[in-house]
């Protein structure tokens, strides 16, 4: 992508079924505008008129934008922007707000600045379908999650109440405990809440696979306490290029996972989080740090994080575990740029680190180590 201004800039506001077209010349004057339906046909078409002509296309992340994007590299469309939404406030916040506005805006706006969007370049096929596996599990979770939450509560309707168990002994366990007036409407939801659980299982070993075959990085970074195969191999999905991150805190900000600021002379108030970039990303980070502190090994990073939760009122914990959510990703990119094993008590003082306790020997072993040896027999 140049920063030069094109000849001819192009805007297209993608729909789910009819998209705008809006063309702009070198001085920013509407030349064209339309309307063509969202198919690889009608777009290829488009592209292909413009062939061999200077031009920049600027289209917005959405369902449709992947395979666009590819599409229009194929018909020969080299310089093109794929605008990150948060960045073109003229269109979420306009006050005039229709599809042609919004293809002349990115028009416009690619025209000028584009670095100014924060491009994003989508991930080949191969990582696109690695990631549709970790994120197909994701829902199945969130199905199963759904699914034990609804059978709790009927329960409740009828004044009992199911034992606690986990989600995935649940189907096996929570039936026998279901009122008889709700076991017929229950029993198709265990039979799906069990297809779930082998479904997880298996998109489970089939990460595990991927992890061991196709992603050794991700194996090492299992060695950080709470990061398990599927938090280790989404951030390596996500990230893919850890080189284009120039310091490894620079991380917590891609992943949203750094304040907001909203600086005006003396005023600069705390604020939460940008939650910018891979939702589910920052979810499971989330989730890692949460189990790190409740059971994970002890390490200077659940000290630090505990340090950090005790201080303060109400939300000390909260703001603690988001915390600890950027530190993981941070420590993670740091074990992958530099290819370095994770260190457990990086930046703890030796006196402070716990000492290995002493090795403890059998009683049979310990006289083997006190019995004289026995002199080989001669030859």
């Amino acid at each position: 992508m140049t920063t030069t201004v094109p000849e001819l800039a192009i805007g297209l506001d993608l729909g789910d079924t009819h998209s705008q077209v809006c063309v702009l010349d070198s001085r920013g004057k509407i030349t064209s505008r339309s309307k063509v339906a969202t198919t690889p046909e009608s777009f290829e078409a488009l592209f292909h008129s413009f062939a061999g002509k200077p031009v920049r296309l600027t289209i917005e992340v959405g369902a449709h934008s992947r395979w666009v994007q590819k599409l229009a590299r194929r018909c020969g469309i080299e310089d093109l922007v794929v605008a990150n939404p948060r960045k073109i406030a003229l269109i979420s916040q306009s006050l005039k707000k229709t599809d042609q506005e919004d293809a002349y805006v990115l028009a416009r706006s690619g025209q000028g600045l584009p670095e100014m969007l924060s491009p994003v370049e989508h991930s080949s096929d191969e990582l696109y379908s690695d990631r549709a596996l970790v994120e197909s599990r994701a829902l199945l979770v969130r199905t199963q999650s759904q699914l034990v939450t609804r059978i709790r509560s009927l329960v409740k309707t009828t004044g009992s109440r199911l034992p606690p168990c986990s989600a995935d002994a649940f189907f096996r366990k929570a039936p026998e405990h279901i009122p008889p007036i709700l076991r017929g409407a229950c029993a198709p939801l265990f039979e799906v809440l069990e297809k779930i659980h082998q479904q997880i299982a298996a998109i489970d070993k089939s990460i595990r696979q991927l992890v061991r075959k196709k992603y050794p990085i991700a194996a090492r970074l299992q060695e950080i306490p709470g990061v398990g195969p599927i938090v280790a191999l989404s951030f390596v999905l996500t990230v893919q290029d850890p080189g284009r991150f120039r310091t490894t805190r620079d991380i917590g900000a891609y992943l949203g996972l750094a304040p907001r600021k909203q600086q005006s002379g003396s005023s600069n108030p705390q604020l939460g989080i940008t939650k910018a970039g891979d939702s589910e990303m920052r979810r499971l980070l989330v989730l890692a740090a949460h189990c790190l502190l409740a059971r994970g090994k002890d390490c200077a990073l659940k000290r630090w994080g505990k340090a950090l939760s005790e201080r303060g009122g109400r939300s000390a914990k909260k703001r603690a575990i988001v915390a600890l959510a950027r530190k993981l990703a941070v420590a993670m990119l740091a074990i992958w740029k530099g290819n370095t094993p994770f260190d457990p008590w990086r930046g703890v003082p030796e006196s402070e680190r716990p000492t290995s306790p002493p090795l403890q020997l059998s009683a049979t072993s310990a006289r083997e180590l006190r019995a004289p040896a026995t002199p080989a027999p001669e030859a």
